[in-house]
């Protein structure tokens, strides 16, 4: 009786610490998440395909294309997504680096020859090692991590094509370096500590330059800045500091470079037009 109660309860302990155990991250536990299933109709082969909301966003391009083709066994789940075709390259680009990036992949039991993932940074240098996909091993859950900037997905086979399907992506949380996370930065692109923010929409100076709110920067808006310039007014100041100095050059070369451009991104926009 003894011998069959320990390893019994062996087996009890065993099974409540797998129970315990955190469950491994899935790409829907990503900021940003595609199963493809959106994509109506087929995008034809080197479409571009935009994922996400920018600059939060991932766009999909090169020698593939979303869809369906009634090959069941190229959907991790729904009916669709996206296909390499055979000896292309895929190639997925992230507008904000992503901090974390989780997908499926998979390379038909047919094919010959395996598939290559292999990740970069925004000077072109892998990010960790490439990854290797080979034929008729199943759906393989990809995890990257670090500042990746692009992602190719290269299809070594001549016979079959290669899937990839429920695609999750993080971006870094401060791209821009100043110490202010993107949900709570102003100007989540543009270094901007001081987070001034004179006309309090919730944009900050230094990624907005319409001051009429219309949503765009505009001959209006030229018109305002011709009434700052040479003046403390601090709505026209792009440059830091902010407050306690002139309308400048620098400023006119911040509003110049903004003309008939959308301002911001900002994460704490107030919800009006003027700054996404």
């Amino acid at each position: 009786m003894t011998r069959t109660l320990v390893p019994n309860a062996i087996a009890a302990l065993l099974a409540l610490t797998l129970l315990a155990a955190p469950a491994a991250s899935l790409p829907q536990d990503q900021t940003v998440f595609t199963s493809f299933e959106e994509i109506d109709p087929n995008t034809a082969v080197g479409e571009l395909i935009v994922v996400g909301v920018w600059p939060n966003s991932a766009n999909f391009t090169g020698d593939a294309f979303a869809g369906v083709i009634g090959d069941f066994s190229l959907y991790h789940s729904g009916l669709k997504s996206w296909m390499v075709v055979t000896n292309g390259t895929g190639v997925i680009s992230f507008e904000i680096d992503a901090a974390v990036v989780e997908f499926y992949a998979k390379v038909l039991s047919l094919a010959m020859r395996s598939t290559v993932i292999t990740a970069f940074d925004a000077f072109g240098v892998i990010v960790g090692a490439p990854v290797t996909v080979s034929p008729g091993t199943g759906w393989q859950l990809i995890s990257l991590s670090g500042a990746i900037a692009r992602i190719e997905v290269e299809n070594l086979d001549k016979r079959q094509m290669n899937a990839i399907d429920d695609f999750g992506f993080t971006p870094v949380p401060d791209p821009d370096g100043d110490g202010i996370d993107s949900p709570f930065d102003n100007c989540s692109l543009r270094a901007n500590p001081a987070q001034d923010d004179t006309d309090a929409d919730g944009c900050g100076n230094l990624c907005d330059a319409d001051y009429v709110q219309s949503g765009t920067v505009s001959i209006a808006d030229f018109g305002r800045f011709a009434l700052c310039f040479g003046t403390p007014d601090e709505i026209c100041q792009h440059a830091e500091p902010i407050g306690g100095r002139l309308v400048g050059i620098g400023d006119f070369g911040f509003f110049v470079n903004s003309f008939a451009i959308v301002p911001g991104p900002s994460g704490t926009t107030s919800g009006t037009k003027a700054c996404p």
